[in-house]
């Protein structure tokens, strides 16, 4: 589908030269210097490995908080991986959170995440925003 819809667009860009400025598609690399993609034509991967090994990672460090109540639940946290591969901008995605003490055991545990290969858009390296699900149970 994806492919569709870039032939389409070249299509009309011919056409009409005011939608590749509305739209933004053709403009140069540099502008995509702090831009933060959805998707990459090469997505970012975790160091020796793909998700099942992140996946075995966040299992084997994330910590239990011992303080205040026991939860059940699942956390979302979103973070950027960078065009050099460390974690930027951990934060709980809004309304997806447990609570204080198991939110911050979630952000732990990605914070301190190994670097990733970094994501590649037309040839170069670009920053990622991912959402990772950790359930506690």
């Amino acid at each position: 589908m994806l492919f569709f819809l870039c032939i389409c667009f070249k299509t009309y860009a011919q056409k009409d030269s005011t939608l590749e400025e509305n739209i933004g598609v053709f403009q140069p690399h540099d502008s995509w210097e702090n831009q933060v993609f959805n998707f990459a034509e090469v997505m970012p991967k975790f160091q020796g490995g793909g998700d099942e090994l992140f996946i075995t990672y966040v299992q084997s460090n994330v910590v239990r908080p011992t303080v205040g109540p026991c939860a059940k639940g699942t956390v979302f946290v979103q973070y950027i991986i960078e065009k050099d591969g460390s974690i930027t901008n951990v934060q709980i995605a809004p309304g997806r959170g447990i609570s204080p003490s198991y939110d911050q055991a979630a952000i732990d545990v990605i914070k301190k995440s190994p670097k990733w290969q970094p994501g590649i858009q037309n040839g170069q390296f670009v920053r990622i925003k991912k959402i990772c699900r950790i359930r506690f149970t």
